[in-house]
């Protein structure tokens, strides 16, 4: 009975190693498909350390950008008040310009009316002065006449 014992013993260790070494080749499947999921996770990981990288670079670009463009932007904003400023200046000195232009041309027209009224007095004065002379030559052929 011992060799049967034995026999089934040794039946019964081998079929617990076979089950042993049955989960052992499982779970080394299971480990080189944790170590396949692990290393493509690395791979992934890296992939993706770099593009963020790219990404942080790329928004450190995007934030440099930005910053000049408000300087640009707030440099335009100075230069359209200046421009503002300047245009009502220039508008401001062109109305003046041209309440000058309009105050002179009132003179002028002044200036012209006086002009015609002495040229009417002068020649109101000089009919005046040539009637005078007709009769006075008149008056002297009469007064020739009777001497």
């Amino acid at each position: 009975m011992k060799k049967k014992e034995f026999n089934r013993l040794r039946a019964i260790d081998e079929a617990i190693v076979d089950g042993l070494q049955a989960q052992l080749r499982e779970l080394d499947e299971r480990v080189a498909g944790l170590v396949l999921n692990a290393q493509a996770d690395a791979k992934n990981a890296r992939a993706d350390a770099r593009t963020m990288a790219g990404l942080r670079r790329k928004i450190k670009e995007k934030d440099s950008l930005i910053s000049k463009l408000r300087g640009s932007y707030e440099m335009a904003l100075v230069q359209a008040e200046n421009t503002r400023s300047l245009s009502i200046r220039y508008a401001d000195e062109r109305n003046m310009m041209l309440d000058r232009a309009v105050a002179a041309e009132t003179k002028l027209d002044a200036a012209k009316v006086e002009v015609e009224n002495k040229k009417a007095w002068y020649d109101m004065k000089l009919v005046g002065e040539v009637a005078l002379r007709t009769q006075l030559e008149e008056r002297i052929r009469e007064l020739e006449g009777r001497s």
